[in-house]
């Protein structure tokens, strides 16, 4: 029970720091949100295990669904900001960073939230998800 508890907590308090979610409380889900993206996949499950999995140091590691040209992906991300110049400089220190090995890490800006559909919670592999459609 404690454990769940605790998990719950660790979910409630990772989004009310992400500025995606504040941005949905108070009503400015319109606004345009940067992304730092560390993976992109087409397979759910290839995302969620590369969100457990990273060899990096991400963040938050929340796996966001989106579909491009009518193509469905899952794109890991490292954290969210409002501010794109903020976002760039996330993802080149994360390319610059000789610790996070050989990833890339690029910025999506996309209009609003996007839709989260998993996000790793602890370092014990521990996650919380919606299953995609």
């Amino acid at each position: 029970m404690k454990a769940r508890l605790f998990t719950l907590l660790v979910l409630i308090m990772s989004m009310t720091m992400n500025p995606a979610f504040t941005a949905q409380s108070k009503g400015k889900s319109s606004k345009t949100i940067y992304y730092v993206v560390v993976g992109s996949f087409t397979d759910y499950n290839k995302a969620v295990f590369f969100a457990n999995n990273a060899p990096c140091d991400v963040e938050h590691g929340n796996v966001y669904k989106t579909t491009v040209n009518g193509k469905t992906y899952y794109r890991v991300c490292d954290s969210c900001y409002y501010s794109k110049a903020r976002a760039q400089k996330r993802a080149r220190e994360i390319k610059n960073d000789t610790s996070f090995e050989t990833i890339d890490a690029w910025v999506w800006a996309n209009q609003g939230l996007a839709k989260c559909v998993c996000q790793v919670m602890g370092s014990d592999g521990t996650y919380w998800s919606t299953r995609p459609e």
